[in-house]
């Protein structure tokens, strides 16, 4: 758009309207308005609910459907920004353009909670893999993947986020805990079938089908 960024925002089904009280609530925090300077024009599409990696895929068409340079930025619902986080990053990808994955070094265990993408990681990696569903180890094979394509993460100093880690699980019942083991065992066991290890102890260079 003239004289700014726009920023497009996608949600799972159900979660449009706390998103958009949020947003509001957030141009009223002087901290926040940072992020309203640089990005004046809000879009907010509702997707229906998917796996993790659907939804990345889907945002990595959206930007490449816009057509214009920039950054895919992603990050969890379950997430804070301190003041100068969102501004740090963008200033660290600008200034190395070789950098085509960043993301705050505070939590470097967890790159994947908040990072910002360019298009070209995409172009030489890929998307991320969906049979990895609902969540838990597509990141982790997207990440290998990245470096068998030479392309390391670029970690940037600064204000990181805080993180409820866990937060959903927390609100589970019984029942909906033991389903979350089954998927993330079974999602661990593709990501072995894959890749010959667990994560930081594979062993094929190219994945098996």
């Amino acid at each position: 758009t003239d004289g700014g960024a726009s920023v497009y925002l996608t949600t799972p089904g159900g979660n449009i309207g706390s998103v958009r009280a949020e947003l509001m609530a957030a141009t009223r925090r002087s901290d926040a308005r940072r992020l309203w300077d640089l990005s004046p024009v809000v879009h907010i599409e509702e997707l229906p609910r998917t796996s993790v990696a659907a939804s990345w895929n889907k945002a990595i068409q959206m930007t490449r459907d816009w057509n214009k340079p920039g950054y895919m930025g992603v990050t969890g619902d379950d997430v804070v920004f301190q003041r100068d986080t969102l501004r740090n990053l963008v200033a660290e990808a600008d200034s190395h353009p070789d950098a085509l994955f960043v993301y705050p070094r505070v939590m470097a265990s967890q790159m994947f909670c908040v990072y910002l993408a360019k298009q070209a990681v995409f172009d030489r990696v890929g998307r991320f893999d969906e049979r990895f569903f609902p969540a838990y180890f597509e990141d982790n094979d997207f990440c290998r993947r990245m470096r068998l394509a030479g392309i390391e993460p670029m970690p940037v100093d600064g204000e990181g986020y805080l993180h409820d880690v866990s937060s959903t699980l927390q609100k589970f019942n019984p029942a909906e805990m033991e389903e979350h083991h089954t998927q993330f065992r079974e999602n661990e066991r593709k990501y072995v079938a894959k890749w010959g290890g667990l994560p930081g102890h594979e062993i094929y260079d190219t994945p098996m089908a």
